[in-house]
């Protein structure tokens, strides 16, 4: 779900895979289609991805290359994922970890097990889904990859969340998004702000909730991000709280408050630094 220069990205891909299909190199030709899924995918078009990766998928069971085959797995988990098929998004990730622990590839793994946590998440298995968490957080830690422990923690947050811990959730997704911060990739900061504003309204801080919320869209619509929300259900809820206790007018001035924002101040906030919230 990534905007900006995806039509050309993806006319690149097209063109790249026209040349592998012209010279039958089945290596090449299914790396090309990987590609091709892959950007395809995070332009948004899920339904167009879908065969693309599966045909790559395809090839890379041909050649016998599990590592890529791992890869195109991960990228249906995903794309099912999105499309709120969640068991099916968990299959994928399950055999994306499988060839992935066949091949002892340990670094990998904090990625594929978030992605199912994620999964496990929507489909109400609380504790298998923190299971998941604890080992992708451990993986994380030890290859020292702050990205996927921030990833880890965010959809952590979010368990906790669905268990009815808010205050317990904010904790860790303000550590995600110090984290975010550091690695200086703030594409899914949007599911910590999520989150933050559902811990927000757990604990009745409803205007808060709605600045929150307000900071995640001026967010996306300003790093071209446009993911669905990490846990649909629970976002649903927050939105309809929010919307109870708060006037329509009291709902849009808080909003409005978020919009002026930019991602390092929404990042501040996030974070709860003094003197970062919205004016």
């Amino acid at each position: 779900m990534f905007t900006g220069d995806a039509a050309a990205a993806r006319a690149r891909a097209e063109e790249s895979l026209a040349v592998a299909r012209a010279a039958q190199d089945r290596p090449v030709l299914a790396r090309a289609l990987f590609f091709l899924g892959w950007v395809t995918s995070n332009g948004g078009l899920l339904e167009a991805s879908e065969p693309i990766v599966t045909e790559s998928l395809e090839l890379f069971e041909a050649l016998g290359d599990t590592g890529e085959q791992s890869e195109a797995l991960f990228v249906l988990g995903t794309n099912a994922l999105f499309a709120a098929g969640y068991e099916r998004a968990a299959g994928f990730f399950e055999r994306s970890l499988a060839l992935r622990r066949g091949r002892g590839d340990e670094q990998p793994l904090a990625r594929h097990l978030g992605g199912l946590a994620t999964a496990l998440l929507n489909s109400g298995d609380l504790a298998r889904a923190r299971a998941v968490l604890d080992e992708s957080l451990v993986v994380a830690r030890q290859f020292d990859d702050r990205w996927s422990s921030s990833m880890s923690l965010v959809i952590l947050g979010h368990v906790d969340l669905a268990e009815r811990d808010p205050a317990r959730a904010q904790a860790r997704l303000a550590e995600a998004a110090a984290l975010f911060r550091s690695t200086g990739n703030m594409v899914y900061l949007p599911w910590c702000m999520e989150g933050l504003a559902s811990a927000a309204a757990a604990q009745g801080r409803h205007e808060r909730a709605a600045e929150l919320d307000g900071a995640r869209e001026a967010l996306r619509a300003q790093i071209g991000v446009f993911l669905p929300p990490m846990h649909p259900a629970g976002y649903e809820r927050t939105l309809a709280a929010v919307r109870d206790a708060l006037t329509p007018a009291a709902l849009k001035a808080a909003r409005a408050r978020s919009a002026r924002l930019s991602p390092p101040q929404i990042i501040a906030v996030a974070i709860g630094e003094p003197g970062a919230q919205p004016a």
